[in-house]
């Protein structure tokens, strides 16, 4: 499986949620980061694109040892996935509170 260009495009939106993280550092009218949304959604960005991009760039290498060492990879983004997007449902209350 060809993963540069995916690994490229999440190198690309963690750097986004890492520069939010900074300009959030940097402003001290944001008081408690657990409601503002932005930050929960940076925080959910940074793990899903971060764990996707690992088990792409060790997919096929996993692939050459063994099919279950690739359905490992596949299982973890799978659930990378159900969890981006409960994450999506629990910020979405929270912009709606």
């Amino acid at each position: 499986m060809n993963s540069v260009s995916r690994i490229a495009a999440n190198a690309m939106l963690i750097v986004m949620a890492i520069t939010y993280f900074y300009k959030v550092a940097n402003n001290a009218k944001v008081i408690y980061l657990d409601r503002d949304p932005m930050f929960l959604l940076s925080c959910a960005i940074l793990i899903y694109y971060a764990g996707t991009s690992m088990s792409y760039a060790i997919f096929n290498e996993a692939l050459a040892i063994s099919d279950d060492a690739a359905r490992i990879c596949l299982a973890i983004i799978m659930v990378l996935n159900v969890l981006f997007y409960i994450s999506h449902a629990f910020i979405l209350r929270r912009m709606a509170a």
